[in-house]
């Protein structure tokens, strides 16, 4: 088997800044987009999984892309999990048909000790308007967030989640190391109808799925 180095190609430059989790439970605060966060220069990737959240044609376009990145820490391994959810609202990818993102939720679970968590959403500077509202909790096994999109529900957004959790044995090829769960709701505004998509995707030790 290749070494952990060799892997899996692909390990994300240095650390951006991000909103970590600064509400919880239903408690939704302004946010705006901010940097995109990355993985530690010396971490290495060891799973990644691809899926689209099923969506009907008028419906638009939802893509997950995950990878779980390992690096040691002293006598324990650093587990660092970033997430990619593409969201094209049916608005946009189907000529105005009216139906626009309302909400976002993502989950990520594993059996590691969750350390830290966070988004690529910060809080809006003063004057600055906040183009979502996001809210987040830890959880007993990881951490959840909440998207709300509002008056922005029309437009394309690529939303990152990342959590960094920490472990004390040394996983192996074939290990589950997270499942990352996603849910994508779409309204219409001058309607009461409504469209929910879900999708579960697990990454595996040594894996590209």
């Amino acid at each position: 088997m290749p070494s952990r180095r060799t892997l899996l190609t692909g390990a994300a430059a240095a650390g951006a800044t991000a909103l970590a989790g600064c509400s919880t439970g239903d408690a939704l605060d302004p946010a705006t987009q901010g940097d995109t966060p990355t993985a530690p220069e010396d971490a290495t990737v060891v799973a990644t999984a691809e899926r689209s959240v099923d969506a009907d044609p008028p419906n638009g376009a939802f893509r997950v892309s995950a990878a779980v990145h390992e690096r040691p820490a002293g006598d324990r391994t650093e587990l660092h999990l970033l997430t990619d959810h593409r969201l094209i609202p049916g608005e946009n990818q189907h000529a105005n048909n009216g139906w626009r993102l309302a909400e976002l939720g993502v989950e990520h679970v594993s059996d590691a000790t969750t350390v830290t968590g966070g988004t690529n959403f910060r809080r809006p500077d003063e004057g600055e308007s906040a183009a979502v509202r996001l809210g987040s909790e830890t959880t007993p096994s990881g951490r959840r967030w909440t998207v709300r999109f509002g008056d922005s529900g029309d437009a394309t957004w690529s939303v990152t989640a990342y959590t960094v959790s920490e472990t004390d044995r040394d996983p192996a090829a074939g290990d589950r190391l997270a499942e990352v769960r996603t849910h994508v709701r779409e309204t219409k505004p001058w309607s009461t109808a409504s469209y929910e998509a879900t999708r579960r995707t697990s990454l595996v030790y040594g894996e590209d799925r």
